[in-house]
């Protein structure tokens, strides 16, 4: 989803992470600045998202230990743009897809 700063998006992946995680599933939620996460956070807690279910963090945080993640159902990513950077290649490597 693309729309202009401060105009909800966070909220719009919570609802999302928080319908996933009622349904069970693992959400996996990637950001590229620490500084955005900690606000993330509390917006996902706010909307009631499952934190056991819920894997957030900053990418270079997340792939130094993908192999001890479960993996996600569910992956959102914060400013999808950087998401054709190599640091954001560690899952579908992982997965085999890439």
């Amino acid at each position: 989803m693309q729309s202009p700063p401060r105009t909800g998006k966070t909220v719009v992946m919570a609802e999302i992470a928080k319908r996933a995680t009622d349904r069970g599933n693992a959400v996996c939620f990637i950001i590229h600045r620490r500084e955005v996460l900690e606000q993330a956070k509390a917006t996902f807690q706010e909307q009631g998202v499952d934190p056991d279910l819920l894997e957030a963090g900053m990418v270079q945080s997340l792939t130094r230990h993908v192999d001890a993640m479960y993996p996600p159902e569910v992956i959102l990513i914060d400013e999808a743009h950087h998401a054709l950077a190599k640091s954001y290649m560690w899952d579908k490597k992982r997965k085999g897809t890439i």
